[in-house]
């Protein structure tokens, strides 16, 4: 599924009903503006759009920023939970 870019795999990761999010891992490739990293972070507006939405969410997460074929082979391996920014290609 492709949502505006953001492409969950796992996302919204609770264990139990009342438990709290277990925090998720997001990968990005570094496309500036959109996602660099900066004083050892992940930053950027698309980092920041996403940031914001899930801080909204109250879902604890952590951005990465990998080559874009690594991104994708760590997400179908189920080792992250999501990847942006993508667009639908052919293949994708």
């Amino acid at each position: 599924m492709l949502v505006n870019g953001f492409v969950p795999y796992g996302a919204y990761a609770v264990t139990a009903s009342n438990s709290a999010p277990e925090t998720i891992i997001i990968s990005t490739v570094k496309v500036p503006p959109l996602a660099y990293m900066e004083n050892g972070k992940a930053s950027g507006v698309a980092v920041d759009i996403a940031t914001e939405a899930l801080n909204r969410l109250n879902q604890p997460f952590e951005i990465r920023i990998y080559p874009p074929a690594r991104a994708q082979v760590l997400m179908q391996s189920g080792e992250i939970d999501a990847t942006f920014p993508f667009v639908k290609t052919a293949v994708r």
